[in-house]
């Protein structure tokens, strides 16, 4: 006797779902961006494209939003975090520790209750954190330029005179 769920394999199941992925596919060509980390990542454009809108609708849309937009803001960094340990880029490191001084500005913010008063926060925090890590944009950069030199005055110690 032969139960039915041995012979299943599930991508016969998508054989009547082919044509769309494949039309979606060929859309999604007009996007640089998502072709781009589609080769880097080497995950097809739909699929990144079906992830990016549930990633969207569960910051958006649920409970877990507070969740997901630290997820967002904490996933991907600490990757490039890290391959910049091994690789020892210290321009690279020191972004990513400014980022994360950012990231932690923005959650005392929320324990401030900002969150509560600005119902638009998450998306707010989503678009900065983007802003702040994504090569294309500069952000942090734009941060260590901008906050470092006042940082460096306000704890310079100067010696005493002699």
């Amino acid at each position: 006797m032969s139960l039915g769920w041995q012979n299943w394999k599930p991508y016969d199941e998508l054989r009547h779902w082919r044509p769309w992925i494949q039309f979606y596919d060929s859309w999604l060509e007009q996007y640089p961006t998502i072709k781009d980390l589609a080769a880097k990542t080497k995950i097809s454009k739909v699929s990144l494209s079906v992830f990016m809108k549930l990633l969207l609708v569960l910051t958006a849309l649920t409970p877990l939003s507070g969740y997901t937009t630290t997820a967002i803001g904490l996933l991907y960094p600490c990757f490039r975090t890290l391959e910049a340990i091994r690789l020892g880029d210290v321009e690279e490191m020191r972004l990513c520790c400014m980022y994360f001084v950012f990231f932690e500005a923005l959650r005392l913010l929320e324990c401030l209750g900002i969150n509560s008063m600005f119902k638009l926060w998450r998306w707010f925090k989503v678009v900065a954190l983007m802003w702040a890590f994504l090569p294309q944009t500069k952000g942090a950069r734009t941060l260590l330029n901008w906050v470092m030199p006042y940082f460096i005055s306000w704890t310079e110690v100067k010696s005493p005179p002699k």
